[in-house]
């Protein structure tokens, strides 16, 4: 994920539940703290009534102007002590039941993130872990298809009210939070799963806290502590949904979860000394627009520009960069700019690719069961199969040491195929010479067959790591037949700044201009009306990806008439018809 800057502003408040200005609203600890009514026949329907009693309370004193609750059965979590320390920022995960606080410890300098959700009593506990059973077998015949959890829901309150008619609707609404949390959620952690701003969870043992990385604090520690049954508890649940089998002879799966979140197991055995334990790389479900990476200054108007006119007239790029330095978010962004009827075939090991496209295949490897299963389908099975579908363009999920998906794509690429992949290097250089050595062994013309190489890192700027596009550059060859790399544009790190390298005169735009007859000031005013029309979605705040879509679908289709409507002020992508079958 990129770093919440390159969200829209308005867009990021509504889900994170703060206002445009960042200050947080009135929130609840869930339903706790309602005053005691007497039961009622229609539970269900008094729910939006005891929220909105609870907010009109808080509004009046909310709990966020003082120390939260330090959670539900509170010895369950690590201590930090933070009652006497600092709140750095406060946003809902789930309202108007969970919450999270950043806080900040003065002493030890250090940010941790604490989950507060509804404080259940002994009682109430009780009831809980005594209805599991009796849920579980009330709903047993009943089928809920994806998409209609809001029915789940209903069936669990109306279960709840027939079964613990004793208790005011506020109760029974925490208690069905619980339940529905514990069955269709994802128990102890599903309110960290919940949170947009967090890019991995990993819980790394039993007895420690469970650890975050978060888009503006990186990593941080959390009051979620899981014991050794509920560490192992949690590791099954997650291959039980991701479709995969876990045991102690085979216990490590590396699967994705039906949210498309990927996620990495390892059951408690002579392999894991600190136990079982599970990382979890959340997969942001609307995918970043090239506006977005120009706002969080990611990529530069300029780059953005030039990158749209490479992809639009089939240039190769690889994204290279180490972990999570945001080279799929990247490729995927800049995949919005590949004409909208172009056949796309998209290949991944772990499902993270997401198209707008109406003629796009998806491709995702199988993994047989065994090194030599003859049902497994590997990404070279699917590479070699995507050259028959006469694909216009390919994108191919990370390549690291797979020595023939990496030749199969470059031989695409070698015999006119365009398409992008992602690699684990550190720079253009490296890159190079790894593609020279073994295991790959390339040769020098297939290297330079790329065109564009964009790097991208995490940087430190202030005391938040952001991400960058270090730098592009193209490959080409010498007289010699040897890789030589120019380098288009590159980040000045003091500035924070991305600095243009005569870029125009690249064999990339020239290229471009002799296959369409362009002279240099033909491809100046290219560049320059595509930098002119993201800066208006930029300084417009179009940021939501169907909008962004509909935009570059319109620039392409009428482009002055688009220029037109954006000098009259009646450009308005939402309102544009994509489809011709809708």
């Amino acid at each position: 994920m990129e770093e919440n800057g390159g969200r829209d502003a308005a867009h990021e408040a509504e889900e994170e539940g703060r206002t445009t200005d960042g200050v947080p609203q009135p929130r609840t600890d869930g339903v706790a703290g309602v005053e005691e009514k007497e039961p009622s026949e229609g539970v269900q329907d008094t729910k939006d009534e005891v929220v909105d009693e609870t907010m009109e309370s808080l509004g009046k004193s909310s709990p966020f102007d003082e120390t939260p609750d330090r959670g539900f059965v509170a010895e369950r979590f690590f201590d930090f002590g933070y009652l006497e320390d600092e709140t750095v920022e406060r946003y809902w995960l789930n309202p108007p039941y969970a919450y999270t606080t950043v806080l900040y410890d003065d002493e030890s300098k250090t940010r941790y993130y604490n989950v507060t959700e509804p404080k259940l009593n002994e009682t109430e506990e009780y009831v809980r872990r005594d209805m599991k059973p009796v849920v579980k077998e009330e709903l047993a015949g009943r089928s809920f298809e994806e998409g209609e959890w809001d029915e789940f829901d209903e069936a669990v309150v109306e279960v709840l009210a027939d079964y613990t008619n004793v208790f005011d609707a506020g109760t029974v609404h925490k208690l069905a939070y619980y339940l529905m949390r514990d069955f269709r959620g994802y128990g102890e952690i599903d309110a960290l799963l919940r949170d947009g701003r967090i890019e991995d969870i990993s819980a790394d043992g039993s007895d420690v806290p469970v650890f975050v990385y978060h888009t503006d604090y990186r990593d941080l520690p959390t009051n979620v502590v899981l014991d050794e049954g509920e560490i192992s508890g949690q590791v099954r649940r997650l291959a039980q949904r991701a479709g995969e089998m876990i045991s102690f002879s085979d216990p490590v799966v590396s699967s994705t979860l039906p949210d498309n979140h990927r996620v990495h197991l390892t059951l408690g055995s002579d392999i894991a000394p600190r136990g079982a334990n599970f990382t979890i790389r959340l997969f942001n479900s609307v995918p970043f627009t090239p506006v977005d990476l120009i706002r969080s200054n990611t990529f530069s108007l300029e780059q953005m520009a030039f990158l749209w006119l490479a992809v639009e007239h089939r240039k190769s790029i690889l994204f290279v960069g180490p972990t999570a330095s945001g080279k799929t978010t990247s490729m995927n962004a800049v995949s919005l700019f590949i004409e909208p009827y172009s056949k796309v075939v998209t290949i991944e090991q772990t499902r993270e690719l997401s198209m707008p496209h109406d003629n796009w295949v998806a491709g995702v490897t199988r993994d047989g069961g065994g090194r030599d299963d003859e049902t497994s389908v590997t990404m070279n099975d699917l590479l070699g199969a995507a050259l028959h579908q006469r694909p216009e363009y390919i994108l191919v999920g990370e390549i690291r040491t797979q020595p023939d998906v990496l030749w199969t794509f470059l031989q695409s690429v070698f015999t006119g195929h365009a398409g992008s992949t992602t690699f684990h290097a550190t720079d253009v250089e490296e890159t190079v010479n790894r593609f020279r050595a073994e295991p790959f062994s390339l040769p020098e013309a297939m290297i330079a067959s790329l065109d564009l190489v964009s790097i991208q890192r995490q940087v430190r700027l202030g005391d938040r790591r952001v991400r960058r596009c270090a730098r592009i550059s193209e490959l080409g060859q010498d007289d010699g037949g040897t890789v030589k790399i120019n380098d288009l544009f590159n980040r000045d790190a003091e500035t924070d700044q991305h600095v243009p390298q005569d870029y125009m005169s690249s064999e990339t735009v020239t290229d471009i201009g002799d296959e369409f007859g362009w002279n240099e000031a033909e491809l100046v005013e290219e560049v320059s009306r595509r930098k002119s029309f993201l800066r208006y979605l930029v300084r417009n705040g179009i940021s939501d990806y169907q909008d962004i879509w509909a935009a570059l679908f319109a620039y392409r289709r009428d482009r002055e008439g688009v220029v037109s409507a954006i000098d009259e002020g009646t450009f308005k992508p939402s309102e544009i018809k994509i489809n011709y079958y809708d």
